[in-house]
């Protein structure tokens, strides 16, 4: 029979959360940390509730991303090096102009 150290449930409606842990071969509630948080020793991280959904925090606090998060993170910051590069261009292109206007081939 498989016996997962801790397990969680979570009520998908209030997201109230119950922890158990395995001792001795049987299964007993954990309770929740001080700040509502649960241990997940298996994990070595917290689970809480934060803005109305289950998350995962680290040791030293920080709350993980979700792949969702990490990819809309990535998107935005290609669409800022993009707009970059957009910016850097007009400068490039501007400075040509203002070469060509001073008799200067900026491809010499």
């Amino acid at each position: 029979m498989f016996k997962t150290e801790d397990y969680f449930l979570v009520n998908p409606d209030s997201l109230f959360i119950e922890g158990f842990t395995l001792q001795q071969g049987h299964y007993v509630a954990l309770r929740p940390e001080p700040d509502g948080w649960f241990f997940a020793r298996f994990l070595g991280l917290h689970l809480g509730v934060v803005d109305g959904w289950v998350r995962l925090r680290a040791q030293d606090g920080q709350i993980l991303s979700t792949d969702r998060e990490r990819a809309d993170q990535e998107k935005h910051r290609a669409d800022t090096e993009s707009q970059r590069a957009d910016v850097e261009a007009e400068r490039a292109r501007r400075l040509e102009e203002r070469l060509r206007e001073l008799g200067i081939d900026p491809d010499a």
